[in-house]
């Protein structure tokens, strides 16, 4: 998605940013998105780069939008 966004944006950055932001899912599963998930931490993590800094507000939105759908929507959606 962050692609049809951002289309000037490499996947090479997307995928890494995407990756690093999803990194603590492995341990804290949906509870992952404390950590990086918030705008001001994004701007820390990734404001050194503007385009990385959009690709992380883009998962940002893109993953409050997921989180507000019912959980059974969810998964209907990730079939």
């Amino acid at each position: 998605m962050a692609k049809l966004l951002l289309p000037w944006v490499s996947m090479r950055k997307i995928r890494r940013v995407n990756r690093l932001m999803d990194l603590p899912a492995r341990w804290l599963g949906e509870r992952h998105r404390v950590l990086l998930h918030d705008p001001l931490q994004a701007l820390a993590a990734f404001g050194r780069d503007p385009e990385e800094l959009a690709v992380a507000l883009v998962h940002i939105a893109l993953d409050r939008l997921e989180s507000a759908l019912p959980k059974r929507a969810r998964q209907k959606r990730r079939v």
